[in-house]
């Protein structure tokens, strides 16, 4: 079993991939210059969904953000970016207006030219300004971050998604992955474990990730996703590790562990019934700190099912896999 790591030495081991920003007049080199250049595509595209496609479709409160490795990047400065993975958030009701969002794909369809129509009810493929772009509907957490961009002689004001989504979104993809005629998968999954390590001091921030996770167990638009992955991602991290040992060092490798041990903390922890019955409303003895009373012999609580049971159970063996995977 790896040994757990204290967070604030992940923190430090893991800061040094934060690249400072560069301002106008500095030299970039080839990569660099090209990530700024799909980044400041990206803010090209951004203005033009938002305010022209908006005006438009007489939509409030629709708006692009940058995931993917273009969202890390936009975030810490830390990879190149090869293609713009976006995200459209379109709010409450309207998103579930068939009309709108049919609408809405065509516009975007009009604005991505590609001579291959690789489009889905959800996601338009195409080209921007001689960038490769996708663009999926749905509703993400943002923020904004300030930087310098291609061809800007002042801070451009980029929509990312937040990077704890980013961080849950390169665990599932992580997970996914499959052999793809004409990708590296081996390439592209360390790209995804080097994001993971790019983005936990972000979302740490010297704490504990399970308390991280715990603190965001409610919130299906940052962490949900993720967790469904949990045991998936730690068996493949073991076998990547088998075959690819010399692609991280020591540390990494004990981090990316113990991000696969928090994951599948926080999805067990979801699969187990929640009750709010005090014990004053049932006489079965004193409560918990949260005020769920507890079951008098080791009887399962309120609530906990077969369904239940199975699920908890299946949450254990994924866990006792991907412990001997890391072996």
């Amino acid at each position: 079993m790896q040994r757990t790591m204290g967070n604030a030495a992940v923190s430090a081991a893991l800061d040094r991939r934060a690249v400072g920003e560069a301002g106008p007049g500095t030299e970039p080199d080839a990569e660099d210059a090209e990530s700024e250049f799909r980044l400041g595509t990206a803010a090209a595209l951004q203005r033009v969904v938002n305010d022209d496609v908006k005006d438009l479709l007489g939509a409030d409160r629709l708006h692009l953000s940058i995931g993917g490795g273009g969202g890390v990047a936009a975030l810490r400065r830390a990879r190149p970016v090869q293609d713009l993975d976006l995200r459209l958030h379109v709010p409450g009701r309207l998103g579930e207006d068939r009309e709108f969002r049919q609408e809405l794909m065509t516009r975007l369809k009009a604005i991505l030219q590609d001579d291959v129509d690789d489009s889905t009810g959800t996601t338009v493929r195409g080209s921007f300004g001689g960038v490769e772009v996708s663009i999926t509907l749905g509703q993400v957490p943002t923020q904004t971050r300030s930087m310098y961009v291609h061809d800007s002689t002042e801070r451009v004001a980029l929509t990312v998604v937040d990077p704890l989504r980013l961080f849950t979104d390169k665990v599932t993809a992580f997970a996914g992955r499959k052999e793809k005629e004409g990708e590296d998968l081996t390439q592209k999954r360390e790209r995804d474990l080097r994001d993971l390590l790019t983005l936990y001091p972000q979302i740490t921030a010297g704490r504990e990730l399970t308390d991280v996770l715990a603190e965001h167990a409610d919130d299906a638009q940052r962490i949900h996703q993720g967790l469904k992955s949990a045991g998936r991602f730690g068996q493949e991290l073991g076998r990547f590790r088998k075959a690819h040992e010399d692609s991280f060092g020591a540390q990494d490798w004990e981090v990316l562990h113990e991000v696969a041990r928090a994951l599948s903390a926080a999805a067990k922890a979801q699969t187990k019934p929640r009750t709010g019955i005090t014990a004053r409303q049932t006489g079965n003895g004193p409560a918990d700190p949260s005020g769920a009373a507890v079951p008098p012999g080791g009887a399962d609580p309120p609530g906990a099912g077969k369904t239940d049971r199975k699920a908890d159970k299946k949450a254990r063996r994924q866990q006792k896999l991907a412990d001997r995977e890391q072996e």
